[in-house]
């Protein structure tokens, strides 16, 4: 009994060790940056996607409309704000994820302040890949079956 317990003692011991407030934030030094994709939308707005991704492991993805003539950011559709990691090569999950939306009653964007949390502790996985010149990154969305999902997107490095 007292072998058991003390394996069970060494056993618990490893675990708290190997889990140190310090450890090492898996990232990929490669997407740390921002990383944008235009797109048309409304008359005289561009809606533009955005990634943020941070080196100590922290990520931002906002959807957002500027003036197309100025370049004035004029409202949000969408920002996301949580962590992201390296699974293994060329798999990215984001995790502890809050997503916040606009009130789509009130039109197409709203302020950032005026943005409504919609969803908090969510968890998506992603395959990605950044080119050899580092300027562009494709990802697409781990899409469950029978959903319907967007494909394979392609951001610019700013």
């Amino acid at each position: 009994m007292k072998r058991r317990f003390l394996l069970l003692l060494v056993l618990v011991s490893l675990g708290f060790s190997a889990c140190k407030k310090g450890d090492t934030i898996n990232t990929d030094p490669s997407l740390v940056g921002t990383w944008k994709l235009p797109l048309p939308s409304i008359v005289d707005n561009t809606r533009t996607w955005e990634f943020q991704f941070k080196n100590n492991g922290t990520m931002q993805f906002s959807i957002y409309y500027t003036d197309a003539a100025t370049g004035k950011v004029l409202g949000y559709y969408l920002k996301t704000i949580g962590r992201y990691k390296k699974l293994r090569t060329n798999r990215l999950q984001l995790y502890n994820v809050t997503n916040y939306s606009n009130d789509p009653t009130k039109g197409p964007y709203a302020a950032e302040a005026d943005l409504i949390a919609r969803s908090t502790n969510a968890t998506t996985d992603y395959t990605y890949f950044i080119n050899a010149g580092g300027k562009e990154l494709d990802i697409t969305i781990d899409c469950p079956p029978n959903a319907n999902c967007i494909g394979k997107l392609t951001y610019t490095k700013q």
